[in-house]
């Protein structure tokens, strides 16, 4: 295996990690935690500062809450959101033939 497979396995690790502990969090909120937090950025994304989440939505209008320490986020076909690397790039073809970049 080359370091490049190495980095984007390690990439996909941490990024997994951080959309398991959003969902975590999200769940915890619907189960009784208070979500007062909630603020606007001005761009028609909504963060939620006490779970560290925000909203994110592809070209199809299909939005999802997801862990705001994540940069880049990409929907699949089903529009389900993954975390894409740091540099921008989406998660490996492998995992879905299309994907679309949140925004």
């Amino acid at each position: 295996m080359d370091d490049a497979n190495i980095a984007n396995i390690e990439n996909m690790r941490k990024n997994s990690d951080a959309n398991f502990n959003a969902i975590n969090r999200t769940n915890a909120a619907i189960t009784g935690s208070n979500s007062n937090g909630s603020s606007g950025n001005g761009n028609g994304h909504d963060y939620n500062a006490q779970l560290g989440t925000k909203n994110v939505c592809d070209n199809l209008d299909r939005c999802q809450n997801v862990d705001a320490s994540v940069t880049n986020w990409w929907s699949d076909y089903s529009g389900t959101f993954h975390p894409g690397s740091e540099s921008g790039a989406p998660p490996p073809a492998s995992e879905s033939a299309y994907w679309s970049k949140g925004h």
